[in-house]
């Protein structure tokens, strides 16, 4: 199919190609038909040798003014028309400058005479012609076969392009001095350039209505593209995946599998107690030879988990065994028993058990039961940060029986955005027409959050748009071109002057990233995906070239719905009077270039938007402009944040105000609940009344920095803000003091990666080859790839780490598998660091 596509898509481009070499040449004769009309006036006029040498200045001094002055016209002109207007107005010009001559000719022709007299009027028009022309020629016609080129990438005619002009002018000159041997008569200097004139602008003209065919053609040909590339599977995360597939794995690619992903096999067994795949361990068992290099380390885990089952198997009452006891390994073995001989009532007592550690295997087992409680305790799951995945994977295990109770929880929780991002991830995976129906249905939802979740759902999963489901795109697609235009013009406006602004701006060009990202693919749920993708190529490149590209595609791709295609060419050309004029008349009430007097005044432009047209990350950002730049008043906005139930603005206007206004922190203190009041003042207290800076509190690390620092994380980069905000509560923190540590491996809280946020640190995973590591690196902890049952850390400093499960990061990032491996590897210094005395291997 690839090679079809290939050869399809190639033999449209031979034949656009062909097309404007054809173009190429006709422009050619058209300009030499242009300089043989001026010569005939200026003879008239003037003598050859001066008729000449003003033909050669009059085209150079047009082409060495056309970037400084005469460009301008090229960007008043082209937003305002349509592509087969831009692509003919050399065509056009020539068109009316013959029926001119025509005309002219007609008017002073005599039956009885040859050459005929024009006067001084007739021989300006004919001296006039080739400048006026050429200058057409060169900034419209040459920008939009430049365009052309740009988009069907042919390096032979970006390289005539880039000469042409020399060409043409070498052409002309050449031309000029073979003029004089011509016959001297109206009929050969003037009669034939005028009806070639002609005759070319018609031809020029069909060639451009079939370059447009050609273009549709081009890129319907890539819409055979459909067919996936296979994924590779990666059996070192397959557990963290999808663990219904870890017995299935075990059994059929256990012997082809490396040593490092047995040994990932084996340990997750072991990790879990998973005590149900001992049947399979047998018979693998029989098959392993004592000199297979896995062999030890599959006796172990074999031993222990039969040691484990016979211990699960003699307990009496499991009921009392959970309350009383606290040993994790024969309570995970118990939780896996249940996959064997399940008993729901002990299930649902298992999710809502109060650690941590028994409630998320226990999600997984859950999985296997399609009982109605246990559905309803793994919804209510969803919106914890440290359950939700693990809840989402059992849930679509159990399929599609779980969303009409999903689209009820839906209905009551819509203001927990983790609930609604873990919601619609769902109703993805199971893979449902009802679970679709209501994914689709909140793109008409009031929050535009939740619009903007549910479409990056649609776009990441592939969802088929039928054309029932389309209609439901148009509120968020107005939307997220308002939010380009209006930010955009914000953009323009902030004078970057210090810290705080800088800031506000990036939030700003953040926000118009992921607009940028969800109107292109909302845009290729309609139209073309490869010619949506060229359009949007060269959306920041300030080029006449590529902008006429973009112009072109969207002309031609988006004509079939005229209110859709003139949005998108205000994007191109957001400083368009007439376009504006068109968007301000559908949406009346909002203010798209507003003015501003003051920086002041656009920072209130930007707070007095709704909660779901901005994010909060870029309200705190402008809030810590209001308050650092313009504090003579405590402001009202700043006041209200500090009730607001967002934990984020909360902070950022506690914070404010306690190092700029203490005297009214306590005041608005009072107003919360005993509660929130002590956790909000010892996160202000402990972060702002640090005696030494160097000492870290692992539960003091406001969200602001918090955000701030995952944003800077090159292997989070592919994420946006408002994704972050959305899911920064996975990431916990955990803070080192200075000195040596060991950490144990059997804590499943001491499991995934270790992401430094402050200080470096030396780390070892056999107490003896040491690595240093910095911050914003990335540590995984985990427990198959360790010589022991620890990993040791040494800190000269207090170093705090932020961590997050695997699995929790497997199913956040895409690519998973390439960035977090690039960053493992290659981003660490592997400098060897020995401590200074021995490691204390008793340290907490």
């Amino acid at each position: 199919m690839n090679v079809n596509i290939h050869s399809t898509s190639n033999l449209y481009k031979r034949k656009l190609i062909n097309v404007s070499i054809f173009q190429y040449l006709l422009n050619v004769l058209a300009l030499l038909c242009l300089t043989s009309i001026f010569l005939y006036g200026s003879y008239s006029m003037y003598n050859p040798d001066i008729s000449y040498l003003a033909s050669i200045i009059f085209l150079v001094s047009i082409t060495l003014l056309k970037g400084k002055l005469l460009i301008s016209p090229y960007w008043k002109i082209r937003p305002k028309i349509s592509q087969i207007l831009f692509s003919n107005l050399f065509n056009l010009a020539n068109f009316l400058f013959s029926i001119l001559f025509i005309f002219l000719i007609t008017i002073n022709s005599q039956a009885d005479r040859i050459n005929i007299e024009f006067g001084i009027i007739g021989s300006i028009l004919f001296i006039l012609t080739l400048p006026i022309a050429y200058y057409f020629w060169l900034i419209f016609s040459q920008i939009n076969e430049r365009s052309i080129i740009k988009i069907i990438e042919s390096s032979g005619l970006k390289t005539y392009k880039k000469y042409e002009v020399y060409l043409i002018i070498i052409i002309i000159s050449i031309y000029g001095l073979v003029y004089d041997y011509l016959p001297q008569n109206t009929f050969v200097l003037l009669f034939i350039p005028v009806g070639l004139l002609l005759l070319v602008s018609f031809i020029s003209f069909l060639l451009k209505i079939m370059n447009r065919k050609l273009f549709v053609h081009y890129f319907n040909a890539f819409k055979l593209t459909d067919a996936k590339k296979g994924v590779i599977e990666n059996i070192e995360d397959s557990y963290e995946k999808n663990p219904y597939d870890l017995s299935k794995i075990l059994k059929n690619d256990f012997f082809n599998a490396s040593l490092k992903e047995k040994r990932y096999l084996l340990f997750t067994l072991k990790r879990n107690s998973a005590i149900d795949t001992i049947s399979i361990l047998e018979e693998l068992k029989a098959e392993l030879l004592p000199s297979d290099e896995i062999y030890d380390d599959f006796m172990k885990v074999f031993d222990i988990l039969i040691k484990t089952e016979k211990e699960v198997n003699n307990i009496s009452n499991p009921y009392e065994f959970v309350e009383q006891s606290n040993d994790l390994t024969i309570i995970k073995g118990l939780i896996r028993k249940q996959i064997l001989e399940p008993d729901k009532n002990l299930i649902i007592k298992l999710l809502n058990d109060n650690r941590l550690s028994v409630k998320k295997p226990s999600c997984v087992v859950a999985g296997y039961l399609d009982d109605i409680n246990v559905i309803s305790t793994l919804i209510n799951h969803l919106e914890k940060p440290d359950l939700s995945l693990w809840a989402q994977l059992a849930l679509k295990k159990i399929g599609s029986k779980t969303i009409k109770y999903l689209e009820i929880e839906y209905s009551k929780r819509k203001e927990n955005l983790l609930f609604v991002e873990s919601c619609f991830t769902l109703l993805c995976k199971i893979e449902s027409e009802d679970g679709y129906r209501l994914l689709f249905k909140s793109l008409n939802e009031a929050d535009s959050n939740i619009r903007k979740i549910a479409a990056k759902k649609i776009i990441i999963f592939g969802i088929k748009a039928t054309e029932e489901h389309r209609k439901y795109f148009k509120k968020l697609f107005d939307d997220l071109v308002l939010t380009l235009l209006s930010n955009g013009y914000l953009i323009e406006q902030i004078q970057s002057k210090n810290e705080s602004f800088k800031s506000l701006k990036s939030a700003l060009i953040n926000e118009n990233k992921e607009a940028i990202y969800l109107i292109i693919n909302i845009l290729k749920l309609y139209y073309n995906p490869t010619a949506v993708e060229e359009i949007f190529k060269n959306y920041t490149n300030n080029s006449p070239e590529a902008h006429a590209a973009s112009n072109l595609l969207i002309d031609t791709i988006l004509s079939s719905n005229l209110a859709v295609k003139n949005k998108i060419k205000i994007l191109f050309s957001p400083n368009e009077r007439i376009l504006l004029e068109g968007l301000q008349e559908e949406f009346p009430s909002i203010n798209l270039q507003p003015k501003f007097e003051t920086e002041e005044d656009l920072i209130w432009v930007i707070l007095k938007k709704e909660y779901d047209q901005i994010n909060s990350w870029t309200r705190t950002c402008a809030l810590n402009i209001l308050q650092y730049e313009f504090k003579e008043d405590i402001p009202f906005e700043l006041a209200a944040e500090f009730l607001n139930e967002n934990t984020l603005l909360q902070e950022c206007a506690a914070a404010n105000i306690y190092k700029n206004l203490p005297e009214f922190y306590t005041i608005f203190l009072d107003r919360l609940s005993e509660i929130e009041a002590t956790n909000l003042d010892y996160s202000i207290r402990s972060n702002l009344d640090v005696a030494n800076p160097k000492q870290i509190n692992h539960d003091n690390l406001l969200l602001f920095d918090k955000i701030n620092f995952l944003i800077s994380i090159p292997y989070l980069n592919q994420l946006s803000i408002s994704e972050i905000l959305t899911c920064h509560s996975y990431f916990r923190t955990k803070v080192l003091k200075a000195g040596e540590h060991q950490i144990s491996l059997k804590d499943d809280f001491n499991l995934g990666f270790w992401l430094i946020e402050n200080g470096q640190v030396s780390c070892s995973k056999n107490g003896i080859d040491f690595y240093k590591y910095h911050k914003r690196d990335i540590i995984k902890v985990t427990e198959y790839d360790s010589s022991s049952e620890n990993i040791y850390f040494y800190t000269e400093e207090d170093v705090r780490f932020l961590i997050i499960d695997e699995i929790i990061l497997s199913n956040i990032i895409n690519n998973y598998d390439e960035i977090i491996q690039k960053y493992i590897d290659i981003l660490p210094d592997k400098k060897v660091y020995k401590p200074t005395k021995k490691l204390n291997q008793e340290a907490a």
